[in-house]
């Protein structure tokens, strides 16, 4: 990210006007969906730097200082919302200038011309939060629904819709930590998607990712 020339956008996204055109003009994004780093911001940097090919983040909340704090490692453009842990504000030093980071409960972007809205997720059930995301992204406009909050990786493709919680990266519920990467195509109507499940150490690595499916849905947690 260009942190000397950052600034908070109307578009919903965190980037300079350069990196966010570029990004307006790529035919193919890559795009980083994480969630639920709890102060945690090692794991979060293994994860920015493994993944640094990336056009995008896409980060669903409860963790703000973690991203804010990997400034450095952030890829051009970043979008964000507010989870149930996190301010409403977060201060940031763009270059020289120290400003507040609003942080939005909901957001609405496009990515490669699809819309794409975020929110946390504490507002939907526990135990239907497929089914409420596409309830939510059907009244957003939007084709594709990322969230958080339950700590646990799944999706759902229905009524040309793809729901995505990509799971939490640092404090999982009954389930591998993780993240999901979304491969967005101007001109298909839903993103690819690949889980990555977060291993121990190997080698020299701090941590290996290696891809995954999420078991189905199940009630079977504490909450």
């Amino acid at each position: 990210m260009d942190l000397q020339n950052a600034a908070q956008l109307a578009t919903g996204f965190w980037a300079s006007v350069p990196d966010f055109e570029s990004l307006l003009q790529k035919n193919r994004v890559k795009a980083l969906v994480i969630s639920d780093s709890h102060f945690n911001k090692f794991v979060l940097n293994a994860v920015l730097t493994a993944f640094s090919d990336a056009d995008a983040l896409l980060f669903c909340g409860d963790g703000i200082g973690d991203i804010v704090d990997n400034a450095h490692l952030l890829p051009g453009a970043v979008s964000f919302v507010r989870g149930n842990n996190d301010p409403g504000t977060y201060p940031f030093a763009f270059g020289s200038r120290l400003e507040q980071l609003k942080i939005p409960r909901v957001v609405s972007v496009s990515i490669a011309d699809c819309p794409i809205v975020m929110t946390h997720g504490d507002s939907f059930s526990f135990f239907d939060s497929l089914n409420d995301s596409i309830d939510f992204a059907k009244t957003s406009g939007a084709k594709v629904v990322l969230f958080g909050h339950s700590h646990r990786g799944c999706f759902l493709q229905k009524d040309g819709i793809l729901a995505l919680n990509p799971g939490s990266i640092s404090r999982p519920r009954g389930c591998p930590a993780s993240f999901a990467v979304l491969d967005f195509v101007r001109g298909k109507p839903l993103p690819d998607f690949t889980f990555y499940k977060i291993d121990a150490a190997e080698n020299d690595a701090p941590f290996c990712f290696r891809p995954f499916i999420p078991k189905e849905f199940v009630d079977d947690w504490l909450l």
